[in-house]
């Protein structure tokens, strides 16, 4: 029986938390199925996507699947402003 998560406010999914999501199985895979699913709220950014793009591809994605992978993220969750981009 899966147990039940409380998370308040939005949850940040970080570079680390999505590659290892979309890589293997375990805790960063099940919160990024959960923001996936829209259980609970998560954000990223652009700069950790970009991130997460050239990661991918480093792990044997060919470029047109990382971008295709960078977009669906980008299309499932809220992008806030990159701290980069504030400052």
């Amino acid at each position: 029986m899966a147990k039940r998560v409380a998370v308040e406010g939005p949850l940040l999914l970080d570079t680390n938390i999505l590659i290892s999501g979309l890589l293997w199985r375990g805790n960063e895979d099940r919160l990024l199925r959960l923001g996936l699913t829209g259980q609970v709220k998560a954000v990223t950014c652009e700069y950790i996507l970009q991130e997460v793009e050239e990661v991918l591809q480093r792990h044997g994605y060919t470029a047109v699947k990382a971008r295709q992978t960078r977009i669906m993220l980008a299309s499932a969750f809220k992008i806030i402003p990159d701290r980069k981009s504030v400052v």
